[in-house]
């Protein structure tokens, strides 16, 4: 898990990031009545939050009532088909309460590799190999990342590690980059394209 705010690594299941204090999502399932909703942006965040994990907006704490119902997200945030109705139940776990899906690629080969990647409004979680790094034998080192969307340096077509070739979708986060593939070339794009737009508007905001 990486903090929300400094990107910093942290414990699993934490509320407030130990080294910048940045606060941080709830967990699915999470009961109602700990949580308030972001009137910026309609993100569930802890009740005794007082900044909203994903827009950074302040929030009222213990001493505010959440709202009943998500606030629209701004105008200025980028509009794209939620597709989390249709992502197969395992994944959909991974979401937050209220919390959208704008891509999701999914790709296993005759490698023994599997790669997928799930983009939120907020976060990205991305499970391939990373560029660079591998194991004893020359395999390319597979591993699980959350990803918080302002932590994302950039997006791009790279080409897979290992023996089996291609290319994918390379997410780079500081110094790392892994690797993902989709089921097609035009999958990608797609999902190149959201990934794009959705960093581009959290520069400007």
């Amino acid at each position: 898990m990486f903090c929300s705010r400094c990107g910093n690594q942290i414990p699993d299941g934490v509320r407030f990031c130990p080294q910048c204090g940045g606060a941080q999502p709830p967990t699915a399932g999470t009961a109602t009545e700990t949580i308030q909703l972001c009137r910026g942006c309609g993100r569930p965040n802890w009740r005794d939050a007082r900044e909203c994990y994903a827009c950074q907006g302040p929030l009222g704490g213990t001493s505010a009532p959440a709202p009943s119902a998500p606030v629209p997200r701004p105008s200025s945030a980028p509009t794209f088909e939620d597709v989390g109705g249709r992502l197969p139940s395992e994944v959909r776990r991974q979401l937050l309460p209220g919390e959208p899906a704008y891509a999701y690629l999914q790709h296993s080969d005759g490698c023994g590799s599997s790669t997928h990647l799930l983009v939120t409004d907020s976060r990205v979680i991305v499970k391939g190999p990373v560029l660079g790094q591998t194991y004893g034998c020359g395999s390319p080192v597979n591993r699980t990342t959350e990803i918080p969307l302002q932590h994302v340096s950039s997006v791009s077509e790279q080409p897979v590690p290992g023996g089996c070739g291609g290319h994918g979708l390379g997410v780079s986060s500081g110094s790392t980059t892994q690797v993902v593939r989709g089921n097609s070339r035009k999958e990608m794009e797609g999902a190149l394209r959201i990934l794009q737009a959705l960093l581009r508007a959290n520069t400007r905001r």
